[in-house]
């Protein structure tokens, strides 16, 4: 009755191995194999020396596959340097972000993760990294960096370069800085009239139109429409570190055409008398040596 069976613990048997397959050597050790994710073959990292010890290497391997969480060991690691190096080249930035990210990996990410592969990062590494961040600079930088790591990370997800993404300390991406006193008109009058004359003007349009620094310094005198009590913002002046100061064109929601108060046209059409005959595509606001401001 027995020819032709197999025993139910054989059967069992057969199917916990059916993932890869082991081989005893010439030296009494085992060797075992397996199909990767990818189809590819591969093989344990060294003999066993027992075939207990072999299986069980096989059901941890298709465990990590089941839970995908599996890594190639034959994959060279990425320090985490080299890849954020690629990650920046790859992306499409203005140059002030470009280099925003560049100074955060270089002040602050790198010295202590840069060496590490992206495999080795752990999320312990990442807290202990976080602290270390923290206790050396504030909260915003802070919250930066973290940020930034998080996304080179989400990246290598997507990648499939690591399994997880080991930036899960909850809250270190969001800041909120505290509400920043605004000045009364009262004040801003009377700081416009104890500043140096060529700048009194700037700071009243400021004040009035909420202008950023880059557009009030973007600014040329074909811009301003005193009749129409208007000022056009088209262009804003950056200061890089690689490139020196330039000049780029606002975002498409920051173009925009500010209808001023009367003491801001005021203040305007005394800074343009002073000024004298100018051309459109001067500069609207200059040192009295008529040199550009920022430089």
């Amino acid at each position: 009755g027995r020819i032709g069976r197999e025993r139910p613990g054989a059967i069992m048997s057969q199917r916990r191995r059916a993932f890869g397959n082991v081989r005893k050597t010439a030296a009494g050790k085992y060797q075992v194999r397996y199909t990767g994710p990818d189809g590819l073959p591969r093989k344990g990292p060294h003999t066993f020396a027992t075939k207990g010890e072999a299986t069980g290497f096989l059901a941890e391997v298709e465990a990590d596959l089941r839970r995908k969480t599996w890594s190639d060991p034959q994959r060279v690691p990425v320090l985490l340097e080299e890849y954020a190096a690629t990650w920046l080249e790859q992306r499409t930035l203005a140059i002030r972000s470009r280099e925003g990210y560049e100074d955060l990996l270089r002040l602050h990410i790198l010295p202590s993760l840069g060496h590490l592969s992206l495999t080795d990062i752990t999320p312990v590494h990442v807290r202990s990294w976080h602290a270390w961040v923290n206790g050396r600079t504030g909260p915003r930088a802070t919250s930066r960096a973290y940020g930034l790591l998080r996304s080179i990370f989400n990246t290598a997800l997507d990648d499939e370069v690591v399994s997880s993404n080991p930036c899960r300390v909850k809250g270190a991406g969001q800041y909120k800085s505290n509400e920043r006193p605004f000045p009364t008109e009262a004040e801003m009058e009377k700081l416009a009239t104890s500043i140096v004359p060529h700048l009194s003007a700037a700071l009243v349009l400021t004040y009035y139109a909420g202008l950023r620094k880059g557009e009030l310094l973007g600014l040329k005198v074909k811009d301003l429409d005193l009749p129409r009590g208007t000022v056009r913002i088209e262009r804003a002046v950056v200061r890089t570190r690689t490139s020196g100061v330039i000049v780029k064109e606002p975002k498409a929601a920051s173009r925009r055409t500010i209808a001023l108060p009367d003491q801001a046209i005021r203040a305007l059409e005394e800074h343009c008398l002073g000024l004298g005959p100018r051309e459109g595509e001067a500069p609207l606001f200059t040192r009295p040596d008529g040199a550009v401001l920022g430089d």
